[in-house]
């Protein structure tokens, strides 16, 4: 009887054992997933602040009433120059292949806030993160 007391607990130590692994294993996925995503996050940074600040200039250019000379990519390696005076619109990228237009005040916000958005979410996942 001695046997297979110690039979029972074998299996039970076992399942534990298998239970911790899963679990274990779940939080490490958890933990790769949210590494991912704030390293999605930093990468996108400096592309956002790049665009603000380029939206900025042109505004400040516009306000003072000065032409702003420029070098648009058409392809790899093919540069078109322009001259932008008065810029009202700015088109930004918005991932997917997708660009729109917008009026260069509402371009503005809408970087402000995806900057502060982006900043507030790699702070939320390093919070996460630390937790984990």
């Amino acid at each position: 009887t001695w046997r297979n007391g110690s039979q029972k607990n074998q299996k039970s130590v076992e399942r534990v054992v298998q239970e911790v692994q899963e679990l274990f294993s779940k939080y490490k996925y958890l933990e790769m997933r949210m590494l991912q995503n704030k390293k999605v996050l930093i990468d996108k940074l400096p592309q956002i602040k790049s665009a603000l600040e380029a939206v900025k200039f042109l505004k400040s250019k516009k306000d003072a009433g000065e032409e702003v000379k420029a070098n648009f990519e058409l392809a790899d390696a093919i540069l078109a120059k322009a001259r932008v005076k008065n810029a009202e619109k700015v088109c930004l990228w918005l991932g997917a292949n997708v660009m729109l237009e917008y009026p260069i005040d509402e371009a503005e916000t809408l970087l402000t806030n995806n900057l502060a958005t982006a900043e507030d979410s790699i702070g939320k996942v390093t919070t996460e993160l630390e937790f984990l």
